[in-house]
């Protein structure tokens, strides 16, 4: 799952099936300012903890043309939190963001 990008801060679910990390890999959106891959979140998933990890895919629903990381899945899985340097922050530079999703029948 590593490239010649910076692959960073990985997180895995507590069932071990998913795991979300930051990179700025081919395929990341770019950034506007400096026209680079911006560092986005993306993630990997396995049908069990004996089973290779997936092709990393990018969240595309979380990530922006600026730099978001840091991801980290609640224990129940329905929650990510994530810092992003989008446009209007509060900030001057990072703010944390939460997104949640609904529980899939059948999954843990």
């Amino acid at each position: 799952m590593n490239t010649a990008g910076a692959e960073l801060e990985p997180s895995v679910s507590h069932n071990g099936r998913e795991l979300y990390f930051s990179t700025n890999r081919p395929g990341s959106i770019v950034n506007p300012t400096n026209g680079l891959p911006s560092q986005d979140i993306w993630v990997c998933t396995r049908e069990s903890t004996s089973e290779p990890w997936s092709e990393p895919q990018p969240v595309t629903v979380l990530n922006s043309p600026f730099h978001d990381g840091r991801p980290w899945l609640s224990w129940n899985n329905l929650s990510i939190y994530f810092f992003s340097a989008r446009p209007g922050n509060v900030s001057p530079r990072f703010d944390i963001w939460m997104a949640t999703r609904e529980k899939v029948r059948g999954s843990q």
